[in-house]
């Protein structure tokens, strides 16, 4: 069937189409294509003029003009590297460098070319002066992408001088006064160029961001914003700035209201996308928020404000595991975002690593003027590792950082207590958490009260804070644990129970459950605990290690702990912490060679993660493979060429491979990034010491002083190189000077072994005996008095320090197995009992087991001191002595033919073993 119509439809079409590919192809000339682009660009149509422009291009490729029109469009449109290609092209062609250098040398700081840029052109001189003031604001911004402050500004002087009135510049030299904290006279240079030009985008956004930022007028700000948008709806940076101030205030319908506007503005782009997560975030719909996170990571995996957003979505969510996995990779990507690293380390201490959040916040604390809120969660980790003096000291110390109303009154009734004055300065606490409607004096009252091991005063005042935050688990928590010190188990397992039907992924509370259930022999209930967590979690790794741990110390063999973590890793092929932790594993038993293979699978699999190249370089060290290591942390410093960490492990390689000159070269790499390191700066002294370098170990503790001048750090590094060279009164000195600036228990031991060193006994005695007035309930301390009572054969002062320690801390099984020693060595009744409770909390200790049988031995009790003394031997068959204990207590049973086999097998060691002398004996009496 023929139709006309179709046919004449047909026709017209085609000459349409033949009208449409001629009408700007070979029919316009060059010239009348860049004509038409320039037309273009005078009605701020760019993306006509970039097609007008290829086009004139495609006629003739060696149109200088036709290039750098292209290139000064492209930079205008945001593609920079296309620019930076097309103005060099003109460069070679020889375009008017009064109209091209400005552009090109833009576009080269755009595409991260800076230095290059300044190597060509920074003595360069044009003759219109105009295009000579954009070329020196060009250059300047070229000088602050190096660091290069005063040539920066020099360039910016220079483009004035040429061009008074050239906007750049004058914005750039704004931006300097507000560098200086000059925000009145920023503001001011900032306000002369919108009154030549009422609608420049740029000055009146950083006039919005100088009310912001530097005068702390927030309403001024958003005004400023909403200017800048009346100019140009959909200027991101506005629409950024103005979402920024409303979270900032907390102010949630403002901050809806806002993405509203950014909605209708930009509705497809990816920013839009950033900001509709964080809305569903504060609307607490996770799940929606979560799916948007996920798209965005999919087209940006490795963005670390993509990933610091999904990690705060996970860590509201009630997912910490998932929410650690992406804050960490955030940090490793870019170490400098604080809301990563604080918001990391309160996961840590939600999921029960307050030790992790201290490692996550020091490179803050180690700052000259650490931020507030980095000491109190330092703090808070503090009390959840059970050291409310550290957790006071931070308290007091964040309080002084940020002195606002509350938090000085705070320092204040803290410096109060640390005084003694207790009466008031715990008047003075109480008052002021009262009216605090946070909870920062809660916890320093709590952390004060703990300390002096004031428990029912402690219990009133989490009462208190469960009031102020009812839907918080942590006050739950705290109140588990001060009833766990009171050996409270029902009111524990409840308080602990009840902070997990407010917060179910709360894993400080499982943890602390799992703990009551070791104490009540409820192994399996505890077990089942992490297991269930797991169910629900299967990446929660805290609940997998956790889980580890118990069965290691329960007794299982390693062959099942290596089980279980190979199952989570064919389970959670690309989670990395199964593989580490198996790495780890593998090298407590022993079995490098294995762990080398296990880590580098974890390197393959991950694509060359940083944590696994890390455990394959520990693996490597542990295997003997020095050189192979030192490769592989090469590697990482190639990766994260500022990740100072990562420096110091290589740094330690080239310690294990004894080149002390590469591992010195490497700690100062890591110094020029942070000069502040301490652990580089630990490194060093220890480098110096072993070299017997003792000047420059002293010049470096003094450059710490300088850098810490409120630390203890460097006085210790003082202290601990005098001591190297005996000088026990200056050492003392030094150590004296570090316990002014932080007392703590590790230093005041450090004072009191430097008197004993110097011959000061009295004076020893004495400052411990002051110290325990002052810290009745320092067990650490009382320990380590034990440990010198033990060490003099002094074992009733021994076993006095011992029995404080364990009715301090009832679960030190180090202590338990010491007090159950010198009750044997002293011939008192009881060691079994504190032996069997050191074996429980710590099974297949050999140590233990050896203490247990001896203590069973002197009760006459020979079967079960046989059996536990042969545990002993096979969990440790290389030490004799435990195999000599073994054999007198076969002796005593009567059973001469075993104890002869055991007495036997120490003869064959020969000198290897010092006790040879009473096998011999022993072996004539049989």
């Amino acid at each position: 069937m023929h139709n006309p119509h179709w046919r004449l439809a047909a026709a017209i079409s085609a000459s349409v189409l033949l009208t449409l590919a001629t009408g700007c192809g070979p029919s316009e000339t060059k010239d009348q294509q860049i004509a038409a682009a320039k037309a273009a660009l005078a009605k701020n149509d760019r993306r006509t003029a970039i097609v007008q422009l290829k086009n004139a291009l495609q006629q003739d490729p060696k149109s200088a003009e036709a290039r750098f029109l292209l290139g000064d469009t492209l930079l205008k449109s945001g593609d920079y590297a296309g620019a930076a290609q097309e103005l060099a092209r003109a460069a070679e062609l020889k375009h008017d460098p009064n109209a091209l250098l400005p552009s090109l040398v833009k576009s080269m700081v755009a595409t991260g070319q800076a230095k290059k840029a300044v190597e060509l052109y920074g003595t360069t001189k044009l003759t219109d002066p105009r295009a000579a003031a954009e070329l020196n604001v060009a250059l300047a911004t070229a000088y602050a992408a190096q660091g290069m402050r005063e040539p920066s500004q020099a360039s910016v002087k220079t483009a004035l001088q040429l061009d008074p009135g050239n906007t750049t510049a004058r914005l750039l030299d704004a931006r300097a006064a507000a560098q200086r904290k000059d925000f009145d006279g920023a503001l001011k240079l900032v306000r002369g160029v919108i009154a030549d030009d009422a609608k420049n985008r740029e000055a009146l956004q950083f006039q919005g961001e100088l009310l912001w930022s530097g005068k702390a007028d927030w309403e001024g700000a958003i005004q400023s914003f909403r200017q800048t948008l009346a100019v140009d709806p959909k200027y991101l940076p506005a629409h950024a700035a103005i979402l920024a101030i409303y979270l900032q205030r907390r102010d949630v319908n403002g901050f809806k209201s806002q993405f509203a506007e950014l909605k209708k503005a930009l509705p497809d782009h990816a920013e839009t996308r950033f900001y509709e997560a964080q809305v569903a975030l504060a609307e607490e719909d996770y799940k929606r928020a979560r799916e948007i996170s996920q798209q965005l990571l999919r087209v940006g995996p490795d963005s670390p404000r993509l990933l610091q957003l999904a990690g705060a979505i996970e860590a509201a969510g009630g997912s910490p595991a998932l929410a650690e996995t992406h804050l960490a990779k955030a940090l490793q990507l870019a170490p400098g975002l604080l809301f990563a690293r604080r918001l990391l380390a309160e996961t840590y201490n939600r999921s029960g690593q307050p030790d992790r959040a201290l490692t996550t916040l020091r490179p803050l604390l180690e700052q000259a003027h650490p931020p507030a809120e980095a000491l109190a969660l330092a703090a808070e980790s503090n009390l959840l590792l059970g050291e409310p003096l550290k957790a006071e000291a931070l308290f007091a110390e964040a309080a002084k950082a940020n002195p606002s109303d509350s938090k000085v009154q705070t320092a204040l009734a803290l410096t109060q207590i640390a005084k003694g004055n207790y009466s008031n300065g715990f008047a003075q606490l109480e008052t002021v958490a009262a009216h605090d409607p946070t909870t920062f004096a809660d916890l320093a009252l709590i952390g004060a009260r703990l300390r002096r091991n004031e428990l029912d005063a402690a219990l009133q005042a989490v009462d208190k804070l469960q009031a102020k935050v009812p839907n918080r688990p942590s006050a739950y928590h705290l109140r588990g644990r001060i009833l766990m010190q009171r050996k409270d188990w029902a009111g524990a397992r409840a308080a602990f129970e009840k902070a997990l039907s407010v917060d179910p992924a709360f894993f400080p509370a499982v943890a602390d459950l799992a703990n009551i259930d070791l104490v009540e022999n409820k192994p399996d209930q505890a077990r089942k605990r992490f297991e269930d967590v797991l169910a629900r979690e299967p990446q929660n790794m805290r609940a997998l290690v956790s889980l580890v741990t118990l069965r290691t110390r329960t007794g299982a063999p390693p062959a099942e702990i290596e089980a279980m973590l190979q199952n989570a890793i064919r389970q959670n092929a690309t989670e990395l912490a199964p593989r580490v932790l198996l790495v780890d594993h593998l090298l407590a038993q022993g079995n490098s060679k294995a762990a080398v293979t296990v880590a580098q699978e974890a390197v393959a699999a991950l694509r060359d993660n940083p944590i696994a190249l890390s455990a394959l370089g520990r693996a490597e060290l542990a295997n003997g493979d020095t050189q192979q290591a030192i490769s592989t942390y090469g590697r990482l410093v190639a990766a994260q060429p500022k990740s100072t960490q990562t420096l110091l492990a290589l740094a330690d390689a080239y310690v294990s491979a004894k080149d002390t000159p590469a591992a010195t070269r490497t700690l100062y790499k890591a110094l020029e990034i942070y000069p502040g390191l301490l652990e580089a700066h630990r490194r060093l002294l220890a480098l110096a010491l072993a070299d017997k370098r003792m000047d420059q170990a002293l010049d470096i503790a003094r450059t710490v002083q300088k850098q810490h001048p409120k630390a203890p750090a460097g006085y210790l590094f003082e202290s601990e190189v005098l001591a190297k060279q005996q000088k026990w009164q200056p050492a003392l000195a030094a150590a004296k000077a570090a316990l002014e600036r932080q007392r703590i228990t590790d230093i005041a031991l450090k004072v009191y072994t430097l008197q004993l060193m110097a011959g000061q006994t009295v004076e020893a005695e004495r400052f411990a005996a002051d110290w325990l007035k002052q810290q009745p309930q320092d067990a650490t301390f009382l320990a380590s008095l034990g440990a010198v009572a033990i060490e003099k054969r002094d074992y009733a002062a021994a076993e006095k320090h011992y029995r404080a320690v364990v009715g301090l801390r009832a679960d030190d099984a180090s202590a338990l197995n010491n007090l159950a020693w010198l009750l044997l060595q002293q011939g008192k009744p009881g060691a079994a009992e504190f032996a069997a409770r050191a074996n429980q909390l710590t099974p297949n200790r050999p140590a233990v087991m050896d203490t247990l049988a001896s203590a069973l031995l002197q009760e006459n009790k020979l079967s079960q001191a046989i059996e536990w003394q042969r545990k002993a031997v096979d969990a440790a068959p290389n030490v004799p002595g435990y195999r000599l204990n073994l054999a007198k207590s076969l002796l005593k049973s009567g059973d001469k033919t075993a104890a002869r086999a055991e007495l036997e097998k120490l003869a064959k060691l020969g000198d290897k073993f010092g006790g040879q002398g009473e096998v011999e004996t022993l072996l004539k009496s049989i």
